[in-house]
């Protein structure tokens, strides 16, 4: 037979009480990961996307600038490469290229074509 000591029973409530603090944080972490984080995390992302966004709206300037002179310099590029190769580009290389530009005239006309487009929502 076990002789216990008067710390015994203590110690089984001290131990108690861990086991009931564990148990119910992990219910509580359960309960967090199966109902509030599907309903809070898509609220939070949006949240993130309009700061985003709003951000480019800023640097709409800054980002059409650094545009042009990417698909200028692309275009340079292209160029170049034919005439020392004395080739034409390839077909999805035009394509591609063409879209850009066609991006690009699309970013260099969004003050035009904002309005318009913001009275069509509204």
């Amino acid at each position: 037979m076990a002789v216990q000591s008067e710390d015994a029973p203590a110690a089984q409530g001290k131990a108690a009480g861990v086991t009931a603090v564990l148990a119910t944080t992990g219910a509580v972490g359960a309960c967090v990961l199966c109902c509030t984080l599907p309903v809070a995390f898509p609220a939070a992302a949006l949240a993130l996307l309009g700061g985003g966004v709003a951000f480019l709206g800023v640097a709409h300037k800054a980002m059409t600038l650094a545009g042009l002179v990417t698909v200028l310099a692309a275009w340079g590029w292209v160029w170049r490469q034919s005439r020392r190769t004395g080739r034409r580009p390839a077909r999805a290389t035009l394509r591609l290229m063409g879209l850009a530009t066609a991006l690009l005239m699309l970013a260099l006309a969004w003050p035009l074509v904002e309005g318009p487009l913001l009275a069509l929502i509204r």
